[in-house]
């Protein structure tokens, strides 16, 4: 499957609100999808169009095209390709015969916003979303389910006029005055919403942080990995503090008198949907790395794993079955891969591919398969294996995989921790979702694996593993999380409601002056840390660079643990000082022995973006 993108120039001529709608469109697409930009006509002599292939171009209004785009075009119907035509203008409407495709209006577009000719970027994007989706359905929804956060006594009217702007765009968006009626329980819909969603939009108003609710949603968003954007509105000097912040720092500041333009600058809000839509599409991708695990389970244990659809990404897998006197025939699953939750009519729309495939379900024994599963980012409540289709979270899919094919490594409590140590780095925030992404799936593996996360006591990382914690060992979090306090930070009060979360180590404040005190106390809390009995690594991630003579606690904590003896793992892809440490290691051939990983390995440590598959490697060097 192909995407072909005809320049303008090839169909209208010389237009310069062509031109501009076309490379806007174009750079968008081809930052997510592999599209071909045609724009001359040796290049259209040239292209053999296949079923499936996708074909965008610009309709003329007088309908005269070129005889070479006429015959191109006349090919492509033949072999039954997709079209996008664009109609520049309200006289372009008109696709080329024989084609009775509806054209993607850029007037209408552009009326249905509210918006003006100078708004075209607006509505290049939106096509290019309209593409994206359409080549890869299964990681991303043109009408993206948005989950708006906000602080009610203060954002309430604020969060109408987003969730207006949101709809006007044809978005699907949940806000809690207008999606719950009378009598329901407001925060099970609520909570329940949140889970479904591709991305949350949290507008941070200044007394956000009073509210416990907006602590609860950041949190249960952050334990599964769902995107947030995060918008900070109003005054900057009298808020209240965040107890649970997104990223280190904000995606949008909008003071008061640049809101009041919201209704007259439609740039405010689509910049908004822009970055949901690219944290979004950026937290698909991982799908890609799960399949690339899966593949190599496949191959490690004798499975069979064939595609069946490559754009809904669907597979057939065959698993051995456990030993027996007699033959038997391998179970056979059919899973189709999600990068985002499937929506509730999405899962009755593999029936018609699996027919057109050949799977056809017998009239009395039922399907020739044992299992659809709907393989999804996020995790689902209890899996009913009384029916044959589900849906699965993908990770948990995995780990119950190696469980069926390797009992005995799963069998087993382990006692044994891992030390995580690091902070957001000093970059966009954008690219702070790396941390995030890869905490998740660091502190995920050490709780499947029935190990023990053990870290300090840092914001950054607090509130996401204790919800993990929660979520992936209910009946023994507070023994699987072992987190470290200095009491020269936390008050007794503090120490006491922590404990309702994890084993807390408090350590003694120490030294004489203030300075002293402060550092000495942290440095204190970090040797006892490094020290716990439990830990057999130290794995880095993130946290600030020296710039502006700050001292990395990632360095202090690396010291400790190699005067220790413990192996050291740095995640370099995150940025941050676990970066330049990283990269001072490969400067130098990595040469000194920091863990028992070979050079590659600590290569792809640094430079791999694959959370979950650095994870296993750590693992398994570790006999985890």
């Amino acid at each position: 499957m192909k995407v072909y993108y005809i320049h303008p120039s090839l169909t209208l001529g010389k237009h310069e609100q062509a031109e501009n709608f076309y490379d806007i469109c174009y750079k968008e697409m081809e930052e997510h999808i592999e599209v071909i930009n045609v724009k001359s006509e040796t290049v259209i002599l040239s292209i053999d169009i296949v079923t499936e292939d996708f074909i965008i171009f610009f309709n003329r209004n007088d309908q005269i095209y070129n005889p070479i785009f006429t015959t191109f075009l006349a090919d492509a119907c033949a072999n039954k390709a997709k079209f996008f035509p664009i109609a520049i203008s309200k006289d372009h409407r008109v696709p080329p015969t024989p084609l009775s495709t509806q054209s993607f209006d850029v007037i209408d577009a552009l009326r249905q916003r509210r918006l003006t000719d100078g708004n075209i970027t607006t509505v290049a994007y939106a096509l290019a979303r309209i593409i994206i989706c359409r080549i890869q359905p299964t990681l991303s929804k043109e009408d993206m389910q948005i989950f708006i956060s906000h602080r009610r006594i203060d954002g309430e009217e604020l969060a109408a006029l987003f969730y207006s702007e949101f709809r006007i765009r044809a978005e699907s968006v949940f806000r809690d005055l207008i999606n719950i009626r009378v009598g329901e329980d407001a925060q099970e819909i609520i909570e329940e919403n949140l889970k479904k969603s591709d991305v949350v939009i949290f507008i941070d108003t200044p007394k956000s942080g009073e509210s416990y609710w907006i602590k609860r949603e950041l949190s249960i968003a952050l334990s599964l990995n769902i995107p947030i954007v995060w918008v900070k509105v109003g005054d900057l000097k009298h808020r209240t503090s965040l107890d649970v912040k997104p990223a280190d720092t904000h995606h949008f500041y909008y003071d008061v008198s640049t809101l009041s333009n919201i209704l007259t600058d439609s740039s405010l809000i689509d910049n908004i949907i822009h970055k949901a839509f690219r944290l979004s599409r950026e937290s698909a991708k991982h799908v890609f790395d799960r399949i690339h695990l899966l593949k190599n389970i496949a191959k490690n244990n004798g499975m069979t794993l064939k595609k069946l659809d490559s754009k809904n990404m669907i597979y057939r897998i065959e698993i051995p079955r456990k030993s027996f006197r007699y033959y038997q025939k391998p179970i056979m699953q059919i899973v189709q891969c999600y990068g985002r939750r499937p929506k509730d009519d999405e899962r009755s729309s593999i029936i018609p591919i699996l027919e057109g495939l050949g799977y056809i379900t017998h009239p009395e024994y039922g399907p020739y398969f044992d299992t659809t599963i709907f393989l999804s980012p996020i995790r689902e409540d209890e899996v009913d294996n009384s029916v044959n289709f589900v849906t699965e979270s993908f990770d948990s899919y995995l780990y119950y995989l190696e469980e069926y094919l390797n009992p005995e490594k799963h069998r087993n409590s382990n006692e044994k921790g891992i030390i995580i140590s690091g902070a957001f780095p000093d970059c966009e925030p954008d690219y702070q979702q790396y941390l995030t992404d890869a905490v998740y799936s660091l502190t995920k593996s050490i709780f499947q694996s029935k190990g023990k996360v053990i870290f300090g006591a840092h914001p950054t990382f607090q509130h996401l593993i204790f919800d993990m914690g929660k979520m992936f060992r209910p009946d023994d979090y507070r023994d699987a999380t072992r987190l470290y306090v200095s009491k020269y930070f936390v008050t007794d009060a503090v120490i006491e409601e922590l404990r309702k979360n994890a084993t807390v180590i408090a350590t003694d404040i120490v030294g004489n002056s203030p300075d002293e005190r402060r550092n000495e106390s942290l440095t204190l809390m970090r040797k006892q840390m490094i020290s716990d009995d439990r830990a057999i690594a130290l794995v880095c991630l993130g946290g600030k660079t020296k710039s502006g003579g700050h001292q990395p606690g990632v360095d202090e904590e690396i010291a400790l643990a190699k005067s220790m003896g413990l192996p050291v793992f740095i995640i370099g892809s995150v940025g941050g000082r676990s970066a330049e440490i990283a990269q001072y290691y490969n400067e130098i051939g990595w040469t000194e022995k920091i863990n028992s990983l070979s050079v590659e390995d600590n290569i792809e440590l640094m430079t791999s973006v694959d959370y979950k598959s650095l994870s296993n490697k750590i693992f398994n060097s570790l006999r985890f």
